[in-house]
């Protein structure tokens, strides 16, 4: 392939970020030169993503009180969903999510509930807190149903973590009345949260 150089001091017969042959200025090769160095150093690129869910039921047994759902969470890799992660994993331990690193992370909640009384007002968040028991909700939705039924509902929320110690996730249900739960399974994604992380604080 030839390359040749005109009078504006522009290359033609360079192919640049698998453009067709053309003509390409000077811009755009140290545009694309800088791109691929970010890339090849992990700069402003996803290096972590890690995804949870519950295997079994999480029951609000009382009316009108907040439960954290603490028990049963196991890495959705563990489903056989073949879901994959990407860097260094959260870590759980009684429901309460640790951070690998500082940063700023992307939290996705999917959250399935079912309810055995009609038109039962349930509440779920994600929150962050040092240990579970300080609650600063990032993200609160509600649902309702006839008796019988499920619902699901998806939250979003962005976290800048600058101390791992101080800043974890857990997330947390209500419901205004008895005979309601969280829906859980060992071979199925119902409940689950995904942690991405976007870059750097």
């Amino acid at each position: 392939m030839a390359i040749t150089i005109n009078g504006t001091g522009t290359l033609t017969g360079v192919s640049v970020g698998g453009l067709p042959d053309g003509i390409v200025d000077n811009d755009m090769i140290a545009s694309s030169t800088i791109a691929e160095a970010k890339l090849a150093a992990n700069v402003n690129t996803i290096t972590m993503a890690d995804r949870w869910g519950i295997t079994a039921n999480t029951n609000l047994t009382n009316a009108s009180t907040y439960y954290n759902i603490t028990a049963n969470w196991q890495k959705s890799t563990a489903a056989g969903e073949n879901t994959g992660s990407i860097g260094s994993a959260m870590t759980e331990s009684s429901g309460i999510f640790t951070f690998p690193s500082t940063g700023i992370y992307y939290i996705i909640y999917d959250c399935l509930t079912g309810t055995s009384n009609d038109q039962v007002n349930m509440w779920s968040y994600i929150a962050t807190g040092t240990d579970g028991s300080d609650h600063n909700h990032l993200s609160i939705k509600a649902s309702s149903g006839d008796s019988g039924t499920m619902n699901s509902v998806s939250h979003s929320a962005l976290l800048d973590v600058t101390n791992t110690s101080t800043q974890k996730v857990y997330v947390r249900a209500y419901a205004g009345n008895t005979g309601c739960y969280v829906s859980g399974n060992a071979n199925s994604e119902r409940t689950c949260i995904t942690f991405i992380r976007l870059g750097d604080t």
